[in-house]
């Protein structure tokens, strides 16, 4: 199976008070090998990645806040991890996920 890579916590040095678009830069600058592959980035309204997430057998949807720091054991309203078997209803994202995230996929297999 592919482990799906979906945030950089450590460059050389920590860099986990870094902003999400930053460390996804410095994601997407790896050269990741097989069985390793970067998440997909949607930007803009998620609802269209439930068809996708339901077809891969996938678990959901994480959004992130593009300025978000990753917080080690700390929950965020900045992180948002949305599960397939909890479809969202058309028009009924709450307006900060829809303006001002990215969606992550990711499955059970997901590595950070």
């Amino acid at each position: 199976g592919v482990d799906v890579v979906f945030d950089v916590l450590y460059d050389v040095e920590e860099v986990i008070a870094e902003p999400w678009e930053r460390r996804r830069r410095r994601l997407e600058s790896l050269d990741l090998q097989f069985p390793l592959e970067p998440s997909t980035v949607v930007d803009g309204d998620p609802t269209a990645l439930w068809e996708l997430v339901k077809e891969r057998g996938l678990e959901g949807i994480v959004a992130k806040h593009r300025t978000s720091v990753y917080r080690p054991g700390m929950r965020s309203t900045e992180w948002r991890k949305m599960l397939e078997m909890f479809p969202p209803v058309r028009n009924r994202w709450p307006s900060a996920l829809k303006s001002t995230t990215s969606s992550t996929i990711t499955n059970s297999n997901t590595v950070s």
